[in-house]
């Protein structure tokens, strides 16, 4: 009874939240598509290391930042390699280790995750095999979107509970 006189009084907030909550899973169903297909434990070997180099302002500066890829190829597969951001696929392993690697022909194991339709790679993760587990690693807006989401609920809830105890107190 109290869920539903919560509801009642604070729709607006819910009706934000949903749209919100929209938004993130559409904006995650058009960037990796719906017929995704999960190689469980699937050995990658390192081929290559590349820099993708793009501008920011910072501050009113314009400051030039650099992102390691690494192309992988997947161990007795036909299909062609494909290029990861380093940080994905290694969780912070230095680039003089992903040489080593690359010069040892070294493996690794993770979760690759293709698109069906296209037959490209959309993402690889370390751990997990679900398809959350691919938007949490690969999507920014999904990863800090939810937790902004929430944490921006417990400040309004917070604020409308010092406007009612304001509000009793005048």
């Amino acid at each position: 009874m109290k869920i539903m006189k919560f509801i009642k009084k604070n729709y607006p907030i819910l009706v934000v939240n949903l749209i919100a909550l929209v938004f993130i899973a559409i904006t995650l169903l058009v960037r990796f598509g719906v017929h995704i297909k999960v190689y469980e434990g699937a050995d990658l070997i390192p081929v290559e290391i590349g820099y993708s180099q793009s501008a920011k302002r910072i501050d009113g500066k314009i400051v030039h930042v650099s992102e390691c890829y690494v192309r992988f190829r997947l161990e007795n597969s036909e299909q062609k390699p494909f290029w990861v951001p380093a940080e994905a696929a290694f969780r912070g392993a230095s680039v003089d280790d992903i040489e080593d690697m690359i010069k040892d022909g070294d493996s690794v194991k993770r979760n690759v995750f293709f698109n069906t339709g296209s037959d490209e790679v959309i993402g690889v993760t370390e751990g997990g095999k679900s398809i959350l587990s691919l938007y949490y690693n690969n999507s920014k807006l999904f990863r800090y979107g939810i937790w902004i989401l929430f944490f921006v609920d417990i400040f309004v809830a917070i604020l409308i509970i010092f406007a009612h105890k304001k509000k009793k107190t005048t």
